[in-house]
């Protein structure tokens, strides 16, 4: 077998390599996706997302089926923040039931990710073609191995997250990019453009990555000294990069008739700059020691042996850090803002680790490099993914079936014991509204613009993950989303610092339908109360 191996071409092999991590992954992906499948009340199986994954599923369902690109039919709200990645999954949603729908965009997950790979395996070819044939195949085999691994990656993929989208396309932009800086020709920086702006579409904040790109586009040392002609090549780039979120501004003041998304007056209003950057910072805190040794490589790299590209690799590994903190943290520490840069970070570490290597008097031609780069390789996934151990072994559900079994059931229930003119109120504003099409209430204001309004609570009472008060999280008025709004179905009587559970005693019924616990407004004719007393 060994002696099989070492004839084969080495073409032949990588191939070969690849194909055997893909099935590995595909291996490792199937259980993790059924981890989200529960069969219900009604003995059908259903899948789930993440509960914001499953937002922009209910504002893909309404589009797909003639109701626009809204969360309720009707209401103009923009509570989504990945308009091309919602309607992808509008294509879904369109020739598929719910839960197939659902399925599909996790399917959908598994191959952004490995269309990752690939893509860095390129960038990597490009990145080190001044290299020694060996040292170029080691870089592109670690930078794959990194990204492969990487548990953020994969988690905000699988569970439909527009994280894999937007990493694929910063990928594609600097593919391109690596293009034009070596021939400066052909389409020039016009596939540059593209990408990002596909990017920009797959979420704003992914200017954070653009703008960096550009300027070393715009920056690029050049032969040509006639002004003219290096207009010729980057005013058209950059006012087509323009038209996207130029396009999508005038589509969100023609729509929703609002300069800005719902979501940035609920995560970046009411609270203070201050309290802000202290909670960004608690909660980049467990980010940073994991990836010390990671990014700390890639930054010793662009000391030893610094240009331009490794700046802009750094830059762009950096910025999303600081992009984090700015905005307070994130709900879950899974490094959703800083995963698109991973790839690119990767390299900058391979490319350090190779530099190491040589100042150390070894190399990948020396019999010790291979293991020493292995080592140091290895040292990386292990440390950036460490706290992810049990997820990653599938000994922790990344979807907790406490949080998610009895929101599926609970959907399921309130479609069979209301009428079609029914409503609910949501704290996880995902899986009912989706599963059960009723007109919905979002406790938390994703896709409420009162509630996007108010100040965010400060008190610590909605305060996990290194921060005190967690943003998309912290503003909420029970009085308003039930006492006023008096939906058919409640989620829950408390949140935060508000507890109106003896108020819903009296107006609302307890009851018990196959297991399910629920709150149903009492006397409402939306209910079908014969089939809950049987």
């Amino acid at each position: 077998m060994q002696s099989t191996i070492k004839r084969m071409p080495a073409r032949r092999l990588l191939l070969l390599l690849g194909a055997v991590l893909a099935f590995l992954y595909i291996a490792w992906a199937i259980p993790f996706m059924l981890e989200s499948s529960v069969v219900a009340i009604d003995h059908r199986r259903y899948f789930g997302l993440f509960d914001d994954a499953m937002i922009s599923m209910r504002y893909a369902w309404n589009f797909s089926h003639g109701q626009g690109l809204v969360w309720n039919p009707g209401e103009r709200i923009e509570g989504y923040t990945n308009l091309l990645w919602t309607l992808l999954m509008s294509l879904f949603t369109a020739v598929l039931d719910k839960p197939g729908a659902v399925l599909a965009v996790q399917i959908t997950g598994v191959a952004i990710v490995l269309g990752c790979c690939v893509l860095v395996w390129n960038l990597a070819r490009r990145v080190g073609m001044d290299l020694p044939e060996r040292d170029r195949l080691a870089l592109g085999v670690a930078a794959v191995l990194m990204t492969l691994t990487y548990y953020p990656l994969s988690h905000w993929s699988l569970t439909g997250m527009e994280t894999g989208l937007l990493t694929l396309l910063i990928l594609a932009a600097m593919i391109a990019l690596e293009g034009y800086a070596r021939n400066r020709g052909g389409a020039g920086l016009l596939p540059v453009a593209v990408f990002l702006g596909l990017a920009y579409l797959t979420r704003e904040d992914s200017a954070i990555f653009s703008i960096p790109i550009l300027i070393y586009a715009v920056t690029l040392p050049s032969a040509e000294t006639d002004r003219r002609v290096r207009a010729r090549v980057l005013l058209p780039a950059l006012g087509l990069f323009l038209l996207f979120p130029i396009g999508r501004e005038l589509f969100r003041l023609l729509y929703y008739g609002d300069y800005l998304p719902n979501t940035y007056y609920l995560k970046l209003t009411g609270m203070p700059l201050a309290d802000r950057i202290r909670d960004g910072l608690g909660f980049t805190s467990l980010y940073l020691v994991t990836h010390v040794v990671f990014l700390g490589v890639g930054t010793l790299g662009c000391i030893l042996k610094p240009d331009r590209r490794k700046i802009l690799y750094l830059t762009l590994a950096v910025l999303p850090i600081l992009y984090q903190i700015w905005v307070g943290g994130d709900p879950v520490r899974i490094w959703r803002m800083m995963t698109p840069a991973q790839p690119l970070a990767a390299l900058l570490f391979a490319l350090a680790s190779l530099e190491l290597l040589r100042q150390m008097g070894a190399s990948i031609l020396t019999p010790r490099g291979p293991r020493l780069f292995g080592y140091m390789t290895a040292l990386a996934i292990l440390t950036v993914n460490f706290i992810f151990t049990p997820l990653i072994l599938l000994r922790e559900d990344w979807f907790p079936l406490d949080f998610y079994r009895p929101r599926i059931n609970a959907a399921v229930a309130v479609n069979q014991v209301t009428t079609e003119d029914a409503s609910v109120a949501v704290l996880a504003a995902g899986v009912v509204p989706y599963y059960t099409d009723l007109k919905a209430y979002d406790m938390l204001g994703k896709s409420d613009a009162y509630i996007a309004s108010l100040p965010a609570d400060l008190s610590g009472a909605v305060g996990w993950g290194g921060m005190n008060s967690v943003p998309g999280h912290n503003k909420y008025d029970l009085d308003y989303s039930i006492k006023q709004m008096r939906p058919t179905y409640a989620e829950t009587s408390k949140w935060g610092r508000q507890d109106i559970t003896a108020w819903m005693f009296d107006h609302y019924a307890r009851v018990n339908y196959k297991g399910v616990e629920m709150w149903l407004l009492k006397g409402s004719p939306d209910v079908r109360w014969e089939l809950i007393s049987q």
